[in-house]
Protein backbone atom coordinates (compact mmCIF):
# COMPACT_ATOMS: atom_id res chain seq x y z
CA UNK A 1 0.00 0.00 0.00
CA UNK A 2 1.29 3.46 -0.85
CA UNK A 3 2.24 5.82 1.95
CA UNK A 4 -0.39 8.55 2.18
CA UNK A 5 0.24 12.02 3.57
CA UNK A 6 -2.66 13.96 4.91
CA UNK A 7 -3.75 16.94 6.86
CA UNK A 8 -6.79 16.46 9.00
CA UNK A 9 -9.00 19.43 9.67
CA UNK A 10 -11.82 19.12 12.14
CA UNK A 11 -14.48 21.72 12.77
CA UNK A 12 -16.93 21.05 15.56
CA UNK A 13 -19.97 23.27 15.78
CA UNK A 14 -22.33 22.34 18.56
CA UNK A 15 -25.39 23.85 20.12
CA UNK A 16 -25.06 25.48 23.51
CA UNK A 17 -26.66 23.19 26.07
CA UNK A 18 -29.80 24.49 27.73
CA UNK A 19 -30.55 27.16 25.15
CA UNK A 20 -34.23 27.38 24.16
CA UNK A 21 -33.39 26.93 20.48
CA UNK A 22 -30.94 24.04 21.01
CA UNK A 23 -33.51 21.43 19.90
CA UNK A 24 -33.94 23.15 16.54
CA UNK A 25 -30.27 23.43 15.54
CA UNK A 26 -28.28 20.41 14.44
CA UNK A 27 -24.76 19.67 15.61
CA UNK A 28 -22.19 19.82 12.82
CA UNK A 29 -18.97 17.84 12.50
CA UNK A 30 -16.97 18.92 9.47
CA UNK A 31 -13.89 16.87 8.63
CA UNK A 32 -11.69 17.86 5.71
CA UNK A 33 -8.60 15.93 4.71
CA UNK A 34 -6.21 17.15 2.04
CA UNK A 35 -3.49 15.23 0.17
CA UNK A 36 -5.42 12.01 0.73
CA UNK A 37 -7.55 9.87 -1.54
CA UNK A 38 -10.77 8.49 -0.02
CA UNK A 39 -9.17 5.21 1.06
CA UNK A 40 -11.84 4.17 3.57
CA UNK A 41 -14.34 1.36 3.81
CA UNK A 42 -17.24 3.81 3.38
CA UNK A 43 -15.85 4.59 -0.09
CA UNK A 44 -15.81 0.91 -1.06
CA UNK A 45 -12.15 0.14 -0.33
CA UNK A 46 -12.27 -3.35 1.14
CA UNK A 47 -8.61 -3.52 2.23
CA UNK A 48 -9.03 -0.60 4.64
CA UNK A 49 -10.69 -1.31 7.98
CA UNK A 50 -12.25 1.96 9.16
CA UNK A 51 -15.34 1.01 11.19
CA UNK A 52 -15.65 4.30 13.09
CA UNK A 53 -15.40 6.48 9.98
CA UNK A 54 -17.74 4.09 8.15
CA UNK A 55 -20.39 4.45 10.89
CA UNK A 56 -19.98 8.22 10.89
CA UNK A 57 -20.31 8.35 7.09
CA UNK A 58 -23.49 6.24 7.24
CA UNK A 59 -25.10 8.73 9.66
CA UNK A 60 -24.00 11.94 7.94
CA UNK A 61 -23.25 13.38 4.52
CA UNK A 62 -20.39 11.82 2.58
CA UNK A 63 -19.14 13.69 -0.47
CA UNK A 64 -18.29 11.49 -3.43
CA UNK A 65 -17.17 14.18 -5.87
CA UNK A 66 -15.07 16.73 -4.02
CA UNK A 67 -12.42 18.78 -5.78
CA UNK A 68 -9.82 21.25 -4.59
CA UNK A 69 -9.91 24.79 -5.89
CA UNK A 70 -6.15 25.17 -6.24
CA UNK A 71 -3.14 22.79 -6.27
CA UNK A 72 -1.71 24.28 -3.06
CA UNK A 73 -3.32 23.71 0.35
CA UNK A 74 -3.55 27.27 1.78
CA UNK A 75 -5.37 28.83 -1.20
CA UNK A 76 -7.69 25.84 -1.44
CA UNK A 77 -8.59 25.90 2.28
CA UNK A 78 -8.97 29.69 2.35
CA UNK A 79 -11.35 29.30 -0.58
CA UNK A 80 -13.62 26.65 0.90
CA UNK A 81 -13.66 28.40 4.29
CA UNK A 82 -14.79 31.71 2.76
CA UNK A 83 -16.73 30.67 -0.32
CA UNK A 84 -14.45 32.79 -2.53
CA UNK A 85 -12.20 31.54 -5.32
CA UNK A 86 -8.42 31.82 -4.85
CA UNK A 87 -8.26 34.40 -7.66
CA UNK A 88 -10.86 36.51 -5.80
CA UNK A 89 -8.90 36.23 -2.56
CA UNK A 90 -5.54 36.80 -4.24
CA UNK A 91 -4.09 33.85 -2.33
CA UNK A 92 -1.98 31.54 -4.48
CA UNK A 93 0.68 30.25 -2.08
CA UNK A 94 1.18 28.94 1.43
CA UNK A 95 2.91 32.14 2.54
CA UNK A 96 -0.07 34.52 2.34
CA UNK A 97 -2.21 34.77 5.47
CA UNK A 98 -5.96 35.06 4.90
CA UNK A 99 -6.43 37.50 7.81
CA UNK A 100 -3.59 39.74 6.64
CA UNK A 101 -5.19 40.10 3.23
CA UNK A 102 -8.83 39.94 4.34
CA UNK A 103 -8.98 40.89 8.06
CA UNK A 104 -12.79 41.20 8.14
CA UNK A 105 -13.77 38.24 5.97
CA UNK A 106 -16.17 35.78 7.60
CA UNK A 107 -15.11 32.13 7.51
CA UNK A 108 -17.47 29.15 7.64
CA UNK A 109 -16.72 28.36 11.31
CA UNK A 110 -16.99 32.07 12.14
CA UNK A 111 -20.46 32.13 10.58
CA UNK A 112 -21.48 29.19 12.79
CA UNK A 113 -20.05 30.99 15.83
CA UNK A 114 -21.88 34.24 14.99
CA UNK A 115 -25.13 32.26 14.86
CA UNK A 116 -24.91 30.82 18.35
CA UNK A 117 -22.89 27.67 17.80
CA UNK A 118 -19.99 26.58 19.96
CA UNK A 119 -17.11 26.11 17.52
CA UNK A 120 -13.94 24.15 18.13
CA UNK A 121 -11.17 23.38 15.68
CA UNK A 122 -8.17 21.13 15.29
CA UNK A 123 -5.49 20.89 12.64
CA UNK A 124 -3.97 22.97 9.88
CA UNK A 125 -6.99 25.03 8.93
CA UNK A 126 -5.52 28.42 8.05
CA UNK A 127 -1.78 28.80 7.62
CA UNK A 128 -1.89 32.00 9.60
CA UNK A 129 -4.73 33.28 11.72
CA UNK A 130 -5.10 35.91 14.42
CA UNK A 131 -5.53 35.43 18.15
CA UNK A 132 -7.81 37.52 20.39
CA UNK A 133 -5.10 40.23 20.58
CA UNK A 134 -4.63 40.46 16.81
CA UNK A 135 -1.31 38.58 16.98
CA UNK A 136 -0.54 36.24 14.07
CA UNK A 137 -0.81 32.55 14.95
CA UNK A 138 -0.09 29.32 13.11
CA UNK A 139 -3.26 27.54 11.99
CA UNK A 140 -5.53 28.96 14.73
CA UNK A 141 -8.08 31.74 14.13
CA UNK A 142 -9.83 33.06 17.25
CA UNK A 143 -12.52 34.91 15.27
CA UNK A 144 -13.64 31.52 13.99
CA UNK A 145 -13.32 29.32 17.07
CA UNK A 146 -14.44 29.42 20.68
CA UNK A 147 -11.87 26.70 21.39
CA UNK A 148 -8.83 25.54 19.48
CA UNK A 149 -7.26 22.15 20.17
CA UNK A 150 -3.57 22.96 19.92
CA UNK A 151 -1.39 20.04 18.90
CA UNK A 152 1.73 21.97 17.90
CA UNK A 153 3.56 21.60 21.20
CA UNK A 154 2.44 18.05 21.94
CA UNK A 155 4.48 14.91 21.54
CA UNK A 156 3.45 12.01 19.35
CA UNK A 157 1.02 9.47 20.80
CA UNK A 158 2.48 6.67 22.91
CA UNK A 159 4.06 3.89 20.88
CA UNK A 160 4.18 5.99 17.70
CA UNK A 161 6.78 8.23 16.17
CA UNK A 162 6.15 11.75 15.00
CA UNK A 163 8.38 11.28 11.98
CA UNK A 164 8.21 14.18 9.55
CA UNK A 165 7.56 14.06 5.82
CA UNK A 166 10.52 13.09 3.76
CA UNK A 167 10.98 15.68 1.05
CA UNK A 168 14.13 16.02 -1.02
CA UNK A 169 17.18 15.39 1.10
CA UNK A 170 15.69 15.96 4.55
CA UNK A 171 12.74 15.99 6.86
CA UNK A 172 10.49 18.98 7.41
CA UNK A 173 10.33 19.19 11.20
CA UNK A 174 6.82 20.69 11.42
CA UNK A 175 5.26 18.24 8.93
CA UNK A 176 4.42 15.41 11.29
CA UNK A 177 1.36 14.23 13.13
CA UNK A 178 0.86 14.89 16.82
CA UNK A 179 -1.64 13.88 19.47
CA UNK A 180 -4.24 16.55 20.23
CA UNK A 181 -5.59 17.51 23.64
Amino acid sequence: MKHMRSTLIVLLAGCLAGAAWAEQKLNVLFIAVDDLRPELGCYGVNDIKSPNMDRLAAKGVRFNRAYCQYPVCNPSRASFLTGRRPDELGIFSNTVALRETWPDIVTLPQLFRQNGYYTAGLGKLLHMGLDENGKQTHFRDDASFVHWFDALERTAAAGRTGEGRRLGDGSIVWAHWLAAE
